[in-house]
């Protein structure tokens, strides 16, 4: 990635939410590992760790297609995104949005696109 957080690593079996701001693709901004409820958000210069305290919407892998979080500087995270095509070892996000509400009740909408992928079993 251009800007926001530093690459990811998949270990074996072990699958990834990978997101990018859609008004500037080269800045990924929010990743999860399957089945950790944390999650890692960098909408400014600054990365916060997310606690998943929500999750709705329909199965999509091994997350769901609405997510919610509480960041460490008292702000909510709110995540929900339609999946897209099918990929070899996952499948694309073409239309998603996370909603921040900090701690004053100030709400930011991100759009964003990405996909979700797995590394394969060796």
């Amino acid at each position: 990635p251009a800007s926001g957080l530093g690459p990811q690593e998949l270990a074996t079996g072990e699958c990834g939410l990978f997101l990018w701001s859609k008004t500037d693709p080269t800045k990924f901004i929010f990743y999860s590992q399957a089945l950790s409820g944390t999650a890692l958000f960098k909408p400014t210069d600054e990365t916060l760790g997310l606690e998943q305290v929500a999750a709705g919407g329909t199965i999509f892998g091994q997350f769901n297609t609405e997510q919610g979080y509480n960041a460490e500087d008292g702000s909510r995270v709110q995540l929900a995104f339609e999946p897209g095509d099918l990929l070899e070892g996952g499948q694309r996000i073409g239309d998603g949005l996370i909603t921040m509400t900090d701690a004053e009740g100030w709400r930011t909408k991100l759009p964003v696109l990405g996909i979700r992928a797995c590394m394969p079993e060796a």
